[in-house]
């Protein structure tokens, strides 16, 4: 009969044995069978956690949350003083990216296991994906005094500051990393990266080079430094470098996609096809090479073909929140609105804890022009993730958590076209220089390599002055003015602050009277904060302020003020002429032109939303043009910088209130865009034209 000892050892070999079998039946695709081999160990007795924890890492993998959850709340049972299975519960939440439930998870992991580093990193990265930056930086600081040798800590503290676009702090945090641990490959790429956004190019190429030297094997700095070239805009020298880290480092991904990246962003679309369609066959399980290709189909404006790609991405890599999101918008710009809301409604289903379905889904509301929808969606975005607007309160942050033994990093250079420094944009205005200056910081090929600044023409001089101080606008590379807005005199003020050399470009602020030919004056518009501090309904009807009368019904209230403006004598053709012939006026002298704009596409789209309120086609054409300036063009190529503006404006809504369009005037103009049933915004309201008008004369409120 065998001894207890010998009993022992048998039931342990017995135990490694199932957990190999189990983790072959995973290796080999066969979910269920380890799952029945992991369940057998747990009726057995499981004495430690793997029987719970691997199937719960393999279930988590294979996006079955729930089912994870149940045997890692199952395991916290059985084994309470086990850090492993705490760790496991909350990386479930992150992967599910359920937000509230990871940061949840791993405050409770940090409170019972304050001796184990890797849960305050997972805590601080749970705290960075809430915007809680103060928060995580504190739990990191504190974690560096009880484990200084782990460089990990480190790199979260550079991941926060890179959230918040602190650039030098984030630069500054991965040089005390690789002084600490000069082996750390990624310590140098990351390094260059945060100093290449800030826009010290000279010193990432400096980091690049040392790494290079020092760890030669090591993929990063090779990744990096290709990325540098493509973001200096050496498009010659990223292809060159792309290549070189292809040829040294085949088994990575990243070179294929890197290069495909150079060429789509450069307009050769033939080119990213093919070596995106090697990186499909080299990496067919990646769908990072297959959501890049659908990438390149929606850059040159294929929509079919994004539509079948998008498609193709989504059903093989159905866990993938980013292919689902990618039809969404590929069906938007096709355009095929049902299918996309059917797919944006699956997707949010699928994906509960991912925003982005959620914000696609919003986003179909505004291109279909729902104002009142997108609102609504929009503040469900809202409600549902909160922490998407998450900004955290109090000091500047950097004072925070700058390391204090560093120096902090060197200030951005003189500006220079073609050089390492930004190059500075000014741009002057109300709401359209504003989307102008919106529409510049996020296109491609601009991204990083502007410095925007909005400048109010409503401020007077003292106070530009006290915001821009030392002459900081002499350093100012281009300069775009919204004519006729604002004061004269900021407007000359700024412009005399300006370098000699400043590339200047004019735009009008254009409006038009024909649409709205009852505009007229109407006693009740009076401020009414601090709701309607600009007045109630800010565009008066002169008509409808005759014809109020509390005593009528709504329906003979309206019919009342149709029958007085379907009378009313109007020569809307003139007034469309002298609405053209004033345009063009007004852009005399001008370096953007509008008028011919407006006459060619002023049938068949909406330009205008109210007597000042223009419409996306408006804001496009304004930065079409202005994206044809010479300073711009030196900095990124033209065709690529329009493709992007397209994408940036696919749903893009540039007005928040409209005011309706009476069914004589778009009879009369043969408005082919109008309906009768049309939806006109109104803040966080919606009226079609009946509901409107009755709103109006009785003066009812609305949500702003």
């Amino acid at each position: 009969m065998p001894d207890v000892a010998t009993t022992e050892t048998l039931a342990t070999q017995a135990y490694s044995a199932s957990l190999a079998a189990a983790q072959a039946a995973l290796e080999a695709g066969d979910l269920a069978g380890a799952l029945a081999i992991y369940s057998d160990l747990r009726d057995a007795g499981a004495e430690a956690a793997a029987p719970f924890l691997r199937p719960a890492a393999a279930l988590t993998e294979r996006q079955n949350f729930d089912e994870a959850d149940i045997l890692l709340e199952a395991a916290a049972e059985h084994f309470r003083d086990d850090a492993a299975v705490a760790v496991e519960y909350a990386r479930c939440a992150d992967a599910r990216r359920d937000v509230p439930a990871a940061l949840a998870r791993w405050d409770s992991a940090w409170r019972r296991f304050p001796d184990h580093p890797a849960i305050a990193l997972g805590a601080a990265a749970a705290m960075r994906a809430a915007r809680q930056y103060r928060a995580a930086a504190a739990l990191l600081q504190q974690a560096q005094r009880r484990f200084p040798d782990v460089p990990d800590l480190c790199a979260e503290q550079a991941r926060i500051a890179l959230a918040r676009q602190d650039f030098a702090a984030a630069a500054a945090f991965w040089r005390a990393m690789r002084a600490q641990f000069p082996d750390r490959a990624d310590a140098y790429a990351g390094e260059a990266d945060a100093l290449a956004a800030a826009g010290q190019h000279d010193a990432a190429e400096a980091v690049l080079a040392e790494a290079l030297s020092r760890l030669p094997e090591a993929p990063e700095p090779a990744i990096a430094q290709a990325r540098l070239a493509a973001a200096r805009g050496d498009w010659a020298e990223a292809s060159r470098r792309w290549g070189l880290v292809r040829e040294h480092h085949p088994a990575s991904e990243d070179g294929l996609l890197g290069q495909a990246a150079l060429w789509r962003d450069l307009g050769q679309f033939d080119a990213a096809d093919a070596v995106l369609t090697e990186a499909l066959v080299r990496f067919p399980d990646s769908p990072a090479a297959r959501v890049a290709f659908a990438v390149v189909s929606d850059a040159c404006g294929d929509r079919t073909e994004a539509v079948t790609r998008w498609a193709d991405a989504r059903a093989r890599f159905p866990a993938h929140s980013g292919a689902a999101v990618g039809e969404i918008a590929a069906l938007a710009a096709a355009p095929r609105f049902p299918e996309a809301e059917s797919r944006a409604r699956d997707a949010m289903r699928r994906f509960p804890t991912h925003p982005e379905p959620a914000q696609a889904y919003a986003r179909l509301a505004q291109a279909r022009q729902d104002g009142s929808e997108a609102d609504l969606r929009w503040a469900r975005v809202a409600a549902r993730f909160p922490w998407l607007h998450r900004v955290d309160a109090g000091s500047d942050l950097a004072a925070d958590v700058a390391p204090p033994e560093l120096a902090p990093a060197a200030p951005l250079a003189a500006p220079m076209i073609g050089g390492d420094a930004p190059v500075r944009v000014a741009i002057v205005g109300f709401h359209l220089s504003y989307q102008m200056s919106l529409l510049l910081a996020r296109m491609r090929p601009y991204r990083q390599r502007l410095k925007v600044e909005w400048i109010n023409a409503g401020m007077d001089l003292d106070a530009i002055r006290t915001r821009f101080p030392d002459g900081q606008l002499t350093g100012t590379d281009i300069y775009f003015e919204e004519s006729m807005v604002g004061h004269a005199a900021t407007r000359q003020g700024v412009r005399a602050m300006l370098p000699v050399s400043a590339d200047i470009r004019t735009f009008p602020t254009s409006n038009i009277r024909v649409l709205w030919p009852f505009h007229g004056p109407d006693p009740r518009l009076v401020p009414e904060p601090p709701i309607y501090n600009g007045g109630r309904y800010v565009d008066p009807d002169r008509i409808a302020a005759a014809l109020a009368n509390p005593a009528l019904t709504d329906d003979a209230l309206f019919d009342l003020y149709m029958e007085t403006t379907e009378a009313a004598p109007l020569d809307l053709p003139a007034m469309y002429a002298a609405d053209l012939e004033r345009l063009a006026m007004e852009e005399k002298g001008l370096d953007i032109r509008l008028a011919p704009f407006v006459a060619a596409h002023f049938h068949d789209e909406m330009l205008f939303a109210a007597p000042h309120e223009r419409c996306t086609p408006i804001v496009r054409e304004v930065a079409r043009q202005l994206l044809a300036t010479p300073t711009l063009r030196a900095i990124g190529d033209l065709e690529t910088a329009l493709a992007g503006l397209d994408r940036l404006t696919t749903g893009w809504r540039a007005h928040n209130r409209a005011l309706p369009i009476h069914p004589r005037v778009a009879r009369t103009l043969g408005l082919a865009w109008w309906s009768p049933d049309r939806q006109y915004p109104q803040g966080h309201s919606s009226f079609d034209f009946r509901e409107y008008f009755i709103r109006y004369m009785r003066w009812s409120p609305w949500l702003a």
